[in-house]
């Protein structure tokens, strides 16, 4: 026989989301692959811009050439933020309250097992 006892006033949640580690908080290594991107389709546009004339799309290397500058503006924030986490050694929250050795969410529920 399972019992469990519930402690009013405290809500647990079904789920629970595990205390995981962002891959990249800043963004910056995401933003650094965009911006290389837009500027391989800048060259290939600038290439081909006869081509693109030639049907209308000439504006793709306009749409291409403004994502490297929104790109190399945001990659600037990024990476500064970046090296100022690295510097002051900031860690994630995540890791912070599983460090600290905070008790699980679903603490709050105790389970007794009683064999038949």
């Amino acid at each position: 026989m399972v019992v469990s006892v519930y402690k009013p006033g405290q809500h647990t949640p079904l789920l629970v989301q595990a205390p995981v580690r962002a891959l990249d908080p800043d963004g910056a290594g995401i933003l650094t692959i965009g911006t290389l991107a837009f500027s391989v389709a800048s060259v290939v546009c600038w290439f081909q811009l006869d081509a693109l004339r030639a049907i209308g799309q000439g504006w793709w290397l306009g749409v291409c050439l403004i994502g490297v500058l929104i790109g190399a503006a945001g990659m600037a924030i990024a990476w500064r933020a970046h090296r100022r986490r690295r510097a002051q050694g900031i860690a994630e929250p995540a890791l912070e309250a599983s460090a600290d050795g905070e008790d699980d969410p679903a603490s709050s529920i105790t389970e007794t097992h009683q064999s038949p």
